[in-house]
């Protein structure tokens, strides 16, 4: 599903998915109620 999205040259591969996980990891952390 990500190499279909426009990403940066910079950014294909690992980048963009720690990105991606860091942004999932912190919405499942706030439906937990552990507030940041």
């Amino acid at each position: 599903k990500l190499k279909y999205s426009d990403v940066p040259p910079g950014l294909r591969g690992l980048g963009i998915t720690f990105i991606t996980v860091g942004l999932m990891a912190m919405a499942f952390m706030s439906f937990s109620g552990i507030s940041l």
